[in-house]
C-alpha cells in the first residue's frame, strides 16, 4: 500500500507531470531554490513518488479506444478541412490503410534464343 503523501510532494508530483523537470517541480511545489535538485534528485528516487506520479499518469492517459472515438469525432464532425483530412489520416494509418512505400518490382527476362546478331 502506497504511503500517503505529504502537501509538499504532492505538489511535486503534480508539477513534475507538467514540466518532466525535477528541480523546477521541486522549486513550484515550495522546496528551496537552492536545494531544488537535490531534492527533485532524492523524491525521484523514492518509490512512493514513483508510484504517485504512476498514478497520476495512469489517470491522464487516454486507452487507444478513447482517442479513436476523439480522433473519429473530429473527422465526422469538424467543417474545417484540414482537420477532417489530418483525422482521417490517423484512421487510417491505425487501421494499415496507408500504402506508405509502392514496391516495383519489374523482371526482365532475355532469351538468347531470340536475339538475332547480324541476321542470323
Amino acid at each position: 500500500m502506497a504511503k500517503k503523501l505529504s502537501p509538499k510532494r504532492q505538489a511535486f508530483v503534480a508539477h513534475y507531470i507538467v514540466c518532466w523537470n525535477g528541480a523546477e517541480a521541486a522549486r513550484l511545489a515550495g522546496y528551496s531554490v537552492k536545494t531544488a535538485r537535490n531534492i527533485a534528485c532524492k523524491l525521484l528516487r523514492l518509490p512512493e513518488i514513483q508510484e504517485a506520479i504512476q498514478k497520476a499518469l495512469d489517470e491522464l492517459m487516454m486507452s487507444a479506444d478513447e482517442a479513436m472515438v476523439e480522433i473519429s469525432t473530429v473527422a465526422r464532425e469538424t467543417e474545417k478541412v484540414s482537420d477532417k483530412l489530418r483525422a482521417l489520416e490517423l484512421i487510417s494509418k491505425i487501421h494499415n490503410m496507408q500504402t506508405e512505400h509502392i514496391q516495383n518490382d519489374v523482371e526482365i527476362v532475355v532469351r538468347y534464343e531470340d536475339v538475332q546478331i547480324n541476321g542470323e
